[in-house]
């Protein structure tokens, strides 16, 4: 659950975020904003992982993305929002 992730020194990030699979092009993550957009998810980043729940009363997370061999590539702001992209590191 939320609390166990966030433990007693809390995760490296948290957040509501909107999250968008883009299929080949990698996993895109917009923070802060995007009311029109898709249902907001709750997003921790803990050790290698992102963390996503519905909302922050989930036993278990939606599911978990693994950062190993990723890097966060930030598309810049679009509508209010800080758009980042997740791509291998051979940049793909």
């Amino acid at each position: 659950d939320v609390e166990t992730l966030r433990g007693t020194h809390g995760p490296e990030f948290e957040a509501e975020a909107i999250i968008n699979r883009a299929g080949d092009s990698g996993i895109g993550c917009g923070c802060f904003g995007g009311k029109d957009m898709k249902k907001q998810r709750l997003v921790l980043i803990k050790g290698p992982f992102i963390f996503v729940f519905t909302n922050e009363s989930d036993k278990a997370p939606k599911y978990a993305i693994s950062l190993a061999h990723l890097k966060a590539k930030s598309q810049g702001t679009s509508g209010g929002m800080y758009v980042v992209m997740l791509e291998t590191s051979l940049g793909d």
